[in-house]
């Protein structure tokens, strides 16, 4: 199983092979969430992904890019897919806002109308991409190299050291195909 098919979320799920559910709970957010820092989403039909949870366009979710709007969003959970639609082989947004929205919260829409003219969802799924390697795949020296990149100049912390531990003494394969 690659990182591309891992469910929107990135947390442990039955449904994941042992191997990710292993992997998953070595980074997760008890480990300071490095796992979840180095993945990043791929915009596909838009389907998967969330709009306003997941990191799919820029470095930060889109509810941390804009809480004064992820905060009156009708539709706080809906998918890339929800928040649009296709007429005529071309993508039209559709953001649902409150009927009043305060002068700052219209000057966010217009910022987030600038910088969604140009993107619209693809004629393929939605997947993830492993940060650390130019490739996009999963590989343990890279998620290594990642951990303790995030201590350089400084001491690791407990956390970090055991989920370098952990990483190592599980039955992760090298590679993640």
């Amino acid at each position: 199983m690659s990182v591309s098919s891992l469910s929107a979320s990135t947390r442990v799920n039955p449904s994941h092979s042992l191997w990710w559910r292993d992997l998953l709970s070595i980074g997760n957010d008890g480990n300071d969430g490095w796992f979840r820092s180095n993945v990043s989403n791929v915009l596909g039909d838009g389907f998967i992904l969330s709009f306003w949870h997941d990191k799919w366009l820029g470095t930060v979710a889109l509810k941390v890019a804009y809480p004064e709007l992820f905060s009156v969003a009708l539709l706080p959970d809906g998918s890339i897919a929800d928040m649009g639609y296709w007429h005529n082989d071309r993508w039209f947004w559709k953001l649902l806002w409150p009927e009043a929205l305060l002068p700052e919260q219209q000057h966010a829409v217009a910022e987030l109308q600038l910088l969604l003219c140009d993107i619209h969802p693809l004629n393929r799924p939605d997947r993830r991409r492993w940060i650390p390697n130019q490739s996009g795949e999963f590989m343990v020296n890279s998620a290594y190299a990642s951990l303790l990149s995030r201590g350089e100049g400084q001491i690791i912390d407990e956390l970090q050291v055991a989920a370098i531990r952990r990483l190592w003494r599980n039955n992760i394969p090298s590679k993640g195909a």
